[in-house]
């Protein structure tokens, strides 16, 4: 008989996959991500002479070639993981098997699984709270959309508890996304294996009722990692404190640190999305 799936199986029990095997995770993610730190060493060269040129007006060159390299890099290793996984396939010697047509389909239906949760958290958990205090008082309304987007001009000037409501309102919202995105995503395992069926959003949806409590405290347990990898980040992107000019070294090494932790992040979201398909697999369909 087979162990009750809870928030910490899917949890720590990804985390363990990951950890069990450095060999395979070392072989799916090494190459990529030194592919695109390649990638990234002209881009740095070419943002540290725009940024330091104050008479350009445009924006950095380049910019998107690293947006669009850093999102296939993205979804390279979490196809990589998931087939790793769920079909056993293991990686070359020293990279991911080439899955160019899983890699384009993951990243279209990641992308757009991404933009509806988010619209969905916005509408349902950020929106209304902003409309209700606007019509109680215009002045409150103002305060909750700076909690959103910060105004540097703000009179009068924020308090310590304007901080704390805007980190309470970010851990609400993530809290609210990610248990959604865990609800609806059992589409990315399937399509990343190439399974006969891709379950959509709302078979998704129905898929994983049984599995609501676990993840709810699932998406608490991510909620906390999210919380230390984007304290690491921030560390990461303030470390060399603050000047009018940036050298090449210095803006290279936040690039090459922040992909490293991104790297960390899309391999345990890729891990936990597995552990979550697998608990719904053995689950018989209503």
């Amino acid at each position: 008989m087979s162990a009750p799936v809870t928030s910490r199986s899917l949890f720590f029990g990804a985390i363990a996959d990951l950890i069990r095997a450095p060999g395979a995770v070392l072989r799916i993610a090494a190459l990529p991500l030194l592919a695109y730190l390649l990638i990234e060493v002209p881009l740095s060269r070419a943002y540290v002479q725009w940024f330091n040129d104050t008479t350009l007006i445009t924006g950095p060159p380049g910019e998107v070639i690293g947006t669009l390299a850093f999102v296939v890099l993205l979804a390279v290793l979490a196809v990589s993981w998931h087939r790793h996984m769920l079909v056993a396939e293991a990686p070359n010697t020293f990279l991911p098997k080439m899955r160019w047509q899983n890699w384009g389909r993951y990243l279209v239906a990641w992308v757009i699984i991404g933009v509806i949760a988010g619209l969905a958290v916005f509408l349902c958990v950020l929106l209304p709270p902003f409309v209700l205090g606007s019509v109680l008082d215009p002045l409150l309304g103002q305060m909750l959309l700076n909690l959103l987007s910060y105004d540097v001009y703000l009179d009068p000037p924020p308090t310590p508890a304007f901080y704390v409501a805007g980190i309470a309102v970010g851990a609400v919202a993530l809290f609210a996304y990610l248990t959604l995105v865990f609800r609806i995503s059992m589409g990315l395992p399937a399509v990343a294996i190439d399974a006969a069926t891709a379950p959509g959003l709302r078979a998704s949806w129905r898929r994983t009722r049984a599995l609501a409590r676990p993840i709810l405290g699932l998406a608490a347990f991510a909620l906390v990692g999210q919380a230390l990898l984007t304290a690491a980040s921030y560390l990461v992107l303030f470390s060399g404190g603050f000047s009018e000019t940036i050298t090449f070294a210095g803006e290279y090494r936040i690039r090459a640190m922040l992909a490293v932790i991104d790297t960390v992040n899309t391999l345990a979201g890729a891990a936990i999305l597995t552990r979550i398909y697998r608990a719904v697999e053995s689950v018989p369909e209503a």
